[in-house]
């Protein structure tokens, strides 16, 4: 009879070749599960600086059309989210954001339309882009879930949000995540 191979040592992800935990399933990394599971369409172009509201400085791009800026009137630190383009009854879309009160997404603050696009300003969370941190397979699960609770409140109350990738999704100090990017479109 063979001895049984020891097989723990050898389990790599088949994506980016990273061993695998002993808790991590067969198949994916805990960060190639989250991508996979969350990727949807290719990025989008964001807006220009210059197409922001004016009441916004822009102190620094995000990527995706999300802009971390500092509002004139009041100093405190916000993201403007641009849509890519025209949404389809946004009015309506803006409206349904508002009634959202969860602690994985961000309180929407305004919204409008600059240069013929529509933008919703939220709180700003600071963190790290989901794409950025690598996670214990219990962590990734716990934030997939805080995630997956947060669509389904925002659904639950007629609200579309824009297309969610790890790069829509940050995780604060705490490792609570939170689901940044709510614009459609």
């Amino acid at each position: 009879m063979e001895p049984i191979a020891d097989v723990s040592a050898t389990r790599r992800c088949p994506r980016c070749e990273s061993p695998l935990g002993e808790n991590e399933p067969e198949g994916l990394c805990s960060r190639c599960f989250l991508e996979a599971g969350m990727a949807a369409a290719p990025e989008t172009p964001g807006a220009a600086p210059d197409a922001l509201p004016e009441r916004y400085e822009v102190l620094q791009e995000d990527g995706g059309g999300l802009y971390r800026a500092r509002d004139r009137e009041t100093g405190a630190v916000v993201c403007v989210q641009m849509a890519a383009g025209p949404v389809a009854d946004f009015e309506a879309c803006a409206e349904a954001l508002t009634r959202l009160d969860h602690p994985s997404l961000p309180r929407v603050l305004s919204s409008g339309e600059a240069a013929g696009r529509p933008y919703v300003v939220t709180e700003y969370v600071e963190g790290q882009r989901l794409s950025q941190v690598r996670l214990p397979a219990r962590e990734a699960l716990r934030v997939a879930e805080q995630v997956c609770a947060a669509l389904g409140h925002a659904h639950d109350r007629g609200a579309r949000l824009g297309r969610i990738d790890a790069d829509a999704v940050r995780v604060d100090a705490q490792g609570r995540a939170h689901v940044v990017k709510v614009v459609p479109g």
